[in-house]
């Protein structure tokens, strides 16, 4: 398994390939979906600290080499055009990582495929390619199962999707978009923040918006976005929670 040093020295020579954008992800370990993961020792794999350590290693060698940390994930040379939307706040986050637009719909194609309508919500389609045929000769949609979206699921995913796009939550302009008053409406997340905020997570602009740290609260996105996440444990932004740091580091 990989070390912060074997991390350093991959980015590295990464860089030295000249790429305009680069996706880092850390693996994820879910023996409960991936049958071929259930034959490894767990125990072997870093720690969530060592990936904390091995991500924000990345993150210095990329930035001291010209890159911009987009997202929860990407680096981008400044003139590539992920970093050009970034600036100009068009980026949006999907189901395969940062896009340069925002505002627009996805249809998936194809076995297990997930669609998003903005604002209505998400469909997945059969994940088996033999019910997905039968489904598809039978004339109908393969469609497996999907949700839709209450009125509080558009508003988090509104605030999550920032979060998640540009590091910040703006209470104002939440107010703005969805007719809320969002400082009653997220009294509790905002004294979440304010815990995050101790820990050098978020920081509290004076025009009200709450920002990530760079580098630390960046890297953390997650734990941050949690806090506004109905349908998670509501402790699970406390970072050094055995569970959800685990995956979100």
């Amino acid at each position: 398994y990989q070390t912060l040093e074997t991390v350093r020295d991959m980015v590295e020579k990464a860089i030295s390939l000249g790429p305009d954008r680069v996706a880092f992800y850390h693996y994820a370990q879910i023996p409960d979906k991936i049958a071929t993961q259930r034959g490894m020792d767990y125990t072997k794999l870093p720690t969530s600290e060592e990936k904390l350590e091995m991500f924000l290693e990345a993150c210095e060698v990329f930035t001291d080499n010209g890159y911009d940390l987009i997202g929860l994930d990407h680096f981008a040379k400044s003139d590539d055009g992920l970093a050009v939307a970034y600036r100009n706040g068009t980026i949006q986050r999907n189901f395969q990582g940062m896009t340069t637009h925002r505002g627009l719909d996805l249809v998936g194609f194809g076995v297990s495929s997930i669609s998003h309508l903005q604002g209505a919500g998400y469909w997945q389609s059969e994940k088996e390619a033999e019910s997905y045929e039968e489904v598809v000769e039978s004339g109908k949609l393969p469609q497996q199962r999907g949700i839709h979206f209450s009125e509080d699921d558009r508003i988090r995913q509104s605030v999550i999707a920032d979060l998640y796009c540009f590091g910040t939550f703006d209470p104002q302009k939440v107010s703005e978009e969805f007719g809320i008053d969002a400082h009653q409406y997220f009294e509790k997340e905002l004294r979440a923040l304010e815990e995050l905020s101790e820990d050098g997570i978020v920081h509290f602009r004076e025009d009200g918006v709450v920002e990530a740290t760079f580098p630390l609260g960046r890297v953390l996105l997650r734990n941050i976005g949690s806090v506004f996440d109905a349908y998670l444990d509501p402790d699970a932004y406390k970072v050094g929670d055995k569970f959800y740091f685990s995956v979100s580091a």
